[in-house]
């Protein structure tokens, strides 16, 4: 599992106008972005995702609660890496889902990352 911002960022650029002359250009000074979370299975290519608008505990929680309804019958091994809001005390975890922490500055390590 992972999550992934998207966004648009604004750009600010140079206008070249001769000395003493305010430069007039088109500028967009706005900053507005969503989360992605992901899951995928790397033996089936199975992949789920959800749209949120922040990145927190609760929205963490909320995927992995959903991906356990989803799939109450099995077990689910899902690897995360070590943000801080993926080890949040107050998170609870569906019995049938299993987390693995993936070592520090390894995202080889996990699948999603190639999606």
């Amino acid at each position: 599992m992972d999550e992934s911002r998207l966004g648009l960022k604004t750009w600010l650029g140079r206008i070249l106008t001769t000395v003493g002359v305010k430069p007039i250009g088109k500028s967009q000074h706005r900053f507005e972005n969503y989360y992605l979370y992901g899951l995928a299975n790397p033996a089936t290519g199975e992949r789920i995702f959800m749209e949120a608008p922040c990145c927190n505990s609760d929205f963490v929680e909320g995927f992995i609660k959903e991906l356990a309804e989803s799939q109450a019958d099995n077990t689910h091994l899902v690897v995360l890496d070590n943000t801080g809001f993926h080890k949040a005390k107050k998170l609870q975890i569906p019995e049938n889902i299993l987390l693995y922490f993936q070592p520090p500055y390894s995202p080889e390590v996990n699948p999603v990352e190639r999606i």
